[in-house]
């Protein structure tokens, strides 16, 4: 006898294994593509902090990697360029310092100098944590 319950197919998850490929093949693509923080300036690399505070966030990114070059917000500006945007700023939080480690104290003194002209008085130095 032919009933109704012997024409029914079992249900099969046959269907989704291409389904879970792909979305296993895109997870791994958005994974290796996708940038999770912004880029530093080319070039630049941080000196090393053993501690491994973070910093709160900020308006204002200063960079000067190792041929004294700034960038500000990932732009490269001139110091007059500089001094001119960050008047503005009206210590209203934090300006993040990015500085090339191989920078000696005499080489970042006219960022320091312009920064304190500005009477910006609240600066981060940010780092790399080690290990």
């Amino acid at each position: 006898m032919d009933t109704l319950w012997n024409k029914v197919k079992p249900a099969s998850d046959d269907n989704m294994i291409p389904l879970i490929n792909i979305v296993f093949l895109l997870l791994i693509f958005f994974m290796v593509a996708g940038q999770m923080q912004q880029q530093l300036a080319a070039g630049l690399q941080l000196p090393v902090n053993a501690d491994g505070q973070q910093s709160p966030a900020t308006e204002y990114r200063v960079e000067m990697n190792a041929q004294q070059q700034l960038f500000l917000n990932g732009n490269e500006v001139s110091t007059e360029q500089m001094s001119l945007q960050l008047q503005s700023f009206n210590n209203q939080g934090d300006i993040q310092v990015f500085l090339h480690r191989q920078l000696s104290a005499q080489q970042i003194q006219p960022l320091l100098s312009l920064l304190r002209q500005l009477h910006i008085t609240q600066i981060t130095l940010i780092s790399e944590s080690e290990g």
